[in-house]
């Protein structure tokens, strides 16, 4: 038997198929695997549910409840991609019909995905990179119009590949060298012509691959000290961020991306790791989150920064602002994640009430394309996702391994999440309200 303790259960309903059961008690509606018998879904109510039953297919999920009002949730099992090692980036194409997952497994380290049909996705290709580079270490990109792919190796060097035609992907040249193990981030601009690549001795190098068959190297940016834990570009890709693990922020103008141009830096105290760094979308405001519940606003080129209290203590691992810029998100060790109000000119208001996702660390969050949700994921491998204007938990998703990346396709209708052991899985949303 399933324990739900003292609570009232008002309603049951088997799936069609007979594979999943929903139970409905004390405003709440749970969908459980009837062959593990684990809960995979929930959904909140704000009334006791009166009454629950499927749609002939199974793809929906009607309730009543006691204030008079139906609902009807899409409720389909979710698609799925199974890879070997451990999930550490996810993106999507930009019209969100495909996707790459990048593992550190020892085969097949990055997969694409057919999304055309969401409920039936299958595996376009496998790049398994040669046994002279090796499997990835943990450092990936896709650029922005999805045709060119960067991953690492243990030896820092990175591999460019043409995925312009998914079915047949194609390595390009030899492996770009000169940073130093381990590489921690790489990114590219917004055009795509510039890849930077960040690492553990302290230095980022940036390379033209406006031309990748031969690419060239650009610059060595340094001067941040310690590892580069996080680096990220601008929206129109002039200026170059970068965090390291001595609480330091640097930026770079790469108006001339073979002359770049140090702007002044800031040194947290403390010198905190600094775990994630984020541009608003407007460009002039950094957000950087790290050990301590450190979070700061950083408008680069000053050398101060403005602490954003209410964090609390734990360690920040996830930060994201809102497609507008109007809402600064992050998730943190201590399973919560929180989101501050930003005013004209990114000035931070009063944070609303954290939300607990778990006891976890929550280590991703993110914003869907049109901002209406947000979508936080946890090591226990919870998956919840919240109406940002309210903060309703919308839905409420249970996977078998810790959430280590999620992605929204970019209708916002679907969300990808990879875990810890290869997995990743390819949820349906309710569209809002």
């Amino acid at each position: 038997p399933i324990s739900l303790g003292a609570a009232h259960v008002t309603c049951l309903a088997f799936s069609p198929d007979g594979k999943r059961l929903a139970a409905c008690w004390q405003g709440t509606v749970v969908l459980y695997d009837t062959q593990t018998w684990g809960q995979v879904a929930s959904f909140p109510l704000p009334n006791e549910a009166t009454a629950a039953v499927y749609s002939p297919g199974g793809a929906t999920l009607t309730t009543a409840d006691s204030g008079g009002v139906t609902r009807r949730w899409h409720v389909p099992p979710p698609a799925s991609y199974q890879t070997s090692g451990d999930v550490f980036a996810l993106q999507y194409s930009l019209h969100g019909s495909t996707l790459a997952v990048v593992t550190d497994g020892t085969e097949g380290d990055v997969t694409f995905g057919d999304e055309h049909d969401p409920r039936h996705p299958h595996e376009i290709a496998a790049v398994t990179l040669p046994a002279t580079f090796g499997p990835c270490a943990g450092a990936a990109a896709v650029d922005p119009a999805g045709n060119l792919l960067a991953v690492d190796n243990a030896r820092a060097e990175i591999q460019l590949i043409d995925v312009s035609n998914l079915h047949h992907p194609r390595l390009i040249g030899s492996p770009l060298r000169g940073n130093k193990p381990y590489i921690e981030q790489i990114a590219f601009t917004p055009d795509g012509k510039t890849l930077a690549a960040g690492d553990d001795s302290g230095q980022i190098r940036l390379w033209d691959v406006a031309d990748p068959a031969r690419p060239r190297r650009l610059a060595v940016l340094r001067g941040l000290g310690g590892t580069v834990d996080a680096v990220a570009f601008s929206p129109d890709g002039t200026h170059l961020v970068a965090a390291g693990s001595n609480g330091a922020l640097r930026t770079w103008s790469l108006v001339r991306p073979a002359h770049p141009l140090p702007g002044l830096g800031a040194r947290l105290p403390g010198a905190p790791l600094l775990e994630a760094v984020a541009f608003a979308p407007t460009g002039d405001v950094v957000a950087a989150a790290g050990t301590g519940g450190t979070l700061v606003l950083w408008r680069p080129g000053s050398a101060s920064t403005r602490a954003i209290a209410g964090t609390g203590p734990s360690t920040l691992d996830s930060v994201a602002f809102s497609p507008g810029g109007h809402l600064l998100a992050t998730g943190g060790a201590d399973g919560l994640v929180r989101v501050f109000p930003l005013g004209h000119g990114g000035t931070p208001r009063p944070a609303h009430t954290p939300v607990r996702v778990s006891t976890s660390n929550v280590a991703a969050v993110a914003y869907s394309p049109d901002g209406t949700d947000l979508a936080a994921g946890d090591d226990e491998g919870r998956l919840d996702v919240f109406a940002t204007g309210s903060f309703r938990l919308e839905s409420a998703i249970t996977q078998s391994n810790p959430v280590t990346s999620i992605a929204f396709a970019a209708g916002g209708r679907r969300l990808a999440a990879g875990d810890a052991a290869g997995e990743t899985r390819l949820w349906p949303l309710p569209s809002p309200g």
